[in-house]
């Protein structure tokens, strides 16, 4: 078990820097490197497409904190998904809620992309929400989710931006 969330720790962390890393900008992390994968983008390959903007974006990517992480995810924890979405949102939090990584402490905050308008499922406007909160987190580094492709959609756009 213990190896498992070594693993999976480690794959959060290459997730999180490769996006800035490899475009000779700082090793400021990239909201956006979670979503970029997600995507289908070159972070998930070891870095950004190494364009001029690309480069000055991670340049100049700075966090607020000295001592945090912040770990985000976006699922819906109501409706026809409960079980899953549920499951998933305690695992991610005993994996990586709290672990160290060199000086940072990672935070893990849950975000529910659901809502009672929907009966429960995944809602545009509380998902596009959810990801405005990351991306105007300095300290964001990661955005896990989404678990429909139609948030996907709304979400990914936001997350590249920032």
């Amino acid at each position: 078990m213990k190896l498992h969330k070594v693993s999976a720790l480690a794959a959060v962390s290459i997730l999180a820097f490769a996006a800035c890393s490899t475009t000779g900008g700082s090793a400021a992390p990239s909201t956006a490197a979670g979503a970029s994968a997600a995507a289908g983008g070159s972070a998930a390959a070891g870095g950004t497409t190494g364009d001029p903007a690309s480069a000055a974006a991670c340049k100049n990517k700075k966090g607020s904190s000295s001592s945090e992480i912040h770990v985000y995810s976006s699922l819906p924890l109501g409706g026809t998904n409960t079980a899953q979405t549920t499951s998933m949102v305690e695992q991610i939090k005993s994996t990586i809620d709290g672990q160290k990584v060199g000086n940072f402490t990672i935070k893990y905050t849950s975000l529910d992309d659901s809502s009672a308008a929907k009966n429960g499922d995944w809602d545009g406007t509380v998902e596009t929400s959810n990801a405005n909160k990351a991306a105007n987190d300095p300290d964001a580094m990661i955005y896990i989710g989404t678990y429909n492709s139609g948030a996907a959609k709304l979400s990914i756009p936001i997350l590249n931006g920032a």
